[in-house]
């Protein structure tokens, strides 16, 4: 029992006096399917950039990215090359696929497009549309996910949806979409430079303080430098510690700041 105290206080008290991050993890080579996914992401993305600059012109406040109404949206994307319209194969409303259960919302709505190969095609196609272009501009969103599909041998070929909510409560996980996908090429480095420095410890601090939403699944997924599924202060101290030399390595697990000891 007393050794277990002592490993627990132990643990504690290296998180309390530490502050580290970062040491390049080994790349391992991508896949096609990995690359068309990460592909598809940076076209998401990058819709979502533009819905937020045509809503920044008309005076309206930018919609934040949450991770689970992509993945709805994705869904409903796959959807379209099989029933093209907004009601989904199985007869519910294209719209249903949001489960309150998950996300309560109050109003939603949803876009859908075919045929555009670029994100700024998809975009003049729905302006070009008024009751598409009214879910873009409203102002009573604050919360979307972008899907996007496609299969060759299709009538369409590309299939874009994007989905927008009005949530009372915040998304933990939701982030600002950027006009190009940052991808980070190790642990810590939430730039993309492949180098952990003070311009990724103030975005992570930022992001903790709630002041920036700019971090990308990948880039929160890079943040976490204690390798333990989670987003917080711990991180942050870590990171420090790496900067400052303290540590040779990141991620660093709790098993590895015990041994550090």
């Amino acid at each position: 029992m007393k050794s277990a105290a002592k490993f627990s206080f132990r643990a504690v008290s290296v998180l309390i006096s530490l502050a580290l991050t970062f040491c390049c993890m080994l790349v391992q080579p991508v896949s096609s399917a990995e690359q068309q996914y990460i592909s598809l992401q940076e076209y998401a993305d990058r819709l979502g950039y533009l819905v937020n600059c045509a809503r920044a012109d008309a005076g309206l406040e930018p919609l934040l990215i949450a991770p689970y109404l992509t993945e709805c949206a994705n869904i409903r994307a796959e959807e379209c090359c099989e029933v093209f319209g907004h009601t989904r194969p199985n007869g519910e409303r294209g719209i249903y696929i949001v489960d309150e259960n998950v996300l309560f919302h109050s109003a939603a709505a949803e876009n859908i497009g075919a045929g555009r190969t670029t994100p700024e095609d998809a975009l003049e196609q729905w302006k070009d549309s008024p009751k598409h272009w009214e879910a873009i501009l409203s102002p009573d969103y604050n919360y979307t996910g972008i899907g996007i599909y496609y299969d060759p041998d299709s009538t369409y070929k590309w299939y874009w949806t994007e989905i927008f909510v009005t949530a009372d409560d915040p998304i933990s996980d939701a982030y600002m979409p950027l006009p190009y996908q940052v991808i980070p090429k190790c642990s810590g480095d939430l730039t993309g430079d492949g180098n952990v420095n003070c311009f990724d410890y103030i975005m992570m601090k930022k992001e903790l303080l709630n002041d920036f939403h700019g971090l990308n699944p990948l880039q929160k997924e890079s943040a976490d430098v204690m390798a333990d599924g989670s987003l917080n202060i711990s991180d942050l101290v870590i990171m420090r510690g790496y900067i400052l030399g303290k540590f040779d390595h990141v991620p660093m697990t709790i098993g590895d700041l015990i041994k550090s000891k």
